[in-house]
């Protein structure tokens, strides 16, 4: 393992013991874009050595979610499916802990109507308030950590390969 993945390895380990300080037998949620794949499951290994019980991985996927605000109706971007709430129901029963890495596309949605996207919001919103609360109050643990991506990098230093 080189220089690099092993200050990988820790970062995720750091996220998982001292972030979100997962405890045995405790569900953990990972939200990450599929760019950090890699990371990702340093970080899925890391909570089941701390005795996590089950790891879910909620991907996103810039590239998709620009499709879908460019292509979906209306109908589409203003329904949230009830399996998406009843997800985060599960996960405050289940006293689980979350794990966020943000990696984001600066440009990803450059150009799109910013009406979809607040329909897509007012959707959302009321119905997973309970969640937003529920995490906003540390009801449950909780860890953001960045991970860099190539498009991200590109941006930052245009002049580097």
């Amino acid at each position: 393992m080189n220089n690099t993945n092993n200050l990988l390895k820790e970062y995720a380990r750091l996220a998982v013991v001292i972030g979100a300080n997962v405890q045995k037998n405790q569900l953990v949620m990972v939200n990450a874009p599929v760019e950090a794949v890699d990371f990702v499951r340093m970080i899925v290994e890391e909570a089941y050595i701390a005795g996590a019980k089950k790891v879910m991985i909620e991907w996103q996927d810039s590239v998709s979610s620009r499709l879908f605000y460019e292509y979906g109706t209306e109908e589409a971007l203003t329904e949230m499916p009830d399996f998406v709430v009843d997800k985060l129901k599960y996960f405050i029963e289940q006293g689980g802990c979350a794990i966020s890495v943000a990696s984001p596309n600066p440009d990803a949605f450059k150009g799109i109507d910013p009406m979809k996207m607040m329909m897509v919001q007012q959707a959302t919103a009321p119905k997973t308030k309970f969640y937003s609360e529920h995490m906003m109050a540390s009801r449950s643990q909780w860890t953001i950590v960045a991970y860099p991506n190539n498009i991200w990098a590109k941006k930052v230093f245009p002049q580097l390969s």
